[in-house]
């Protein structure tokens, strides 16, 4: 009796284990469910925030184009503005060398300016390649580095050639003067 008692108890056993064994199987599947569910999720959030993102950089790229436009204008509208003050400097410093003015020295002055201007024009030209290249570039941030420091030094040379005109002007009107005392 006790032997059937004890055979019993080892049946009893062995279906409970198999009971629990077939219990967290479901609960592994039901889990499964859950983490395929969180990971769908996760994977739209994932493509939504791709998509965000994707339509930011379209969108900064339009405004750097458009920025970089209107700064390739300025700088064209700033070199003819100089070119066009360095005609007319030229033309009055004619018109004064045929008055007896000596302009020998703004002469040589407005020589190095239009020199100067020229490589303004041509850098400006070549910034604008520049620009183009860095907004299809790969790492733009770090192309954008390099144009802004070029941006930067171009500015100054045309500021530069402001000043040597200022200078050229500032000469003929000192030779003016000195025309006007030796009378």
């Amino acid at each position: 009796m006790k032997n059937k008692i004890y055979g019993l108890l080892v049946l009893a056993c062995l279906a409970g284990a198999v009971g629990l064994a077939r219990a967290e199987d479901i609960s592994r599947t039901a889990t499964g469910t859950e983490q395929g569910r969180q990971e769908a999720r996760q994977e739209d959030r994932q493509g939504r925030r791709e998509d965000r993102q994707a339509e930011r950089r379209a969108k900064l790229g339009e405004i750097m184009s458009r920025r970089l436009g209107n700064l390739e204008q300025m700088f064209k509208l700033r070199t003819d503005w100089l070119e066009n003050i360095s005609t007319r400097i030229e033309s009055r410093m004619s018109k004064l060398s045929e008055g007896g003015i000596n302009t020998s020295e703004a002469e040589s002055k407005l020589a190095t300016a239009q020199t100067a201007l020229a490589t303004a024009r041509a850098k400006v030209a070549g910034l604008m390649d520049q620009i183009e290249a860095a907004l299809t570039s790969d790492a733009p941030l770090q192309s954008f580095k390099a144009v802004k420091n070029d941006i930067k030094s171009l500015s100054d040379e045309i500021k530069a050639v402001h000043r040597q005109l200022v200078e050229v002007i500032t000469l003929l009107k000192n030779a003016i003067a000195l025309r006007d005392d030796n009378r």
